[in-house]
């Protein structure tokens, strides 16, 4: 079931990168880093401006 919750969570901040800036490429990003977000109890907005800022600095 939590694999499951995941990978809305996933869909969502993949979404969420998208609405925020469109030339960013979510192939890029791993589970693993969306998956520290999801155990950190990070929103899905709160975790795509972090992954954003993680990739583009």
């Amino acid at each position: 079931m939590r694999d499951h919750f995941f990978e809305i969570y996933k869909t969502r901040v993949f979404t969420t990168i998208l609405e925020i800036d469109r030339t960013a490429n979510p192939a890029f990003l791993g589970d693993t880093l969306i998956m520290h977000y999801f155990n950190a109890g990070y929103s899905e907005r709160s975790a795509a401006i972090a992954m954003i800022e993680v990739v583009t600095v």
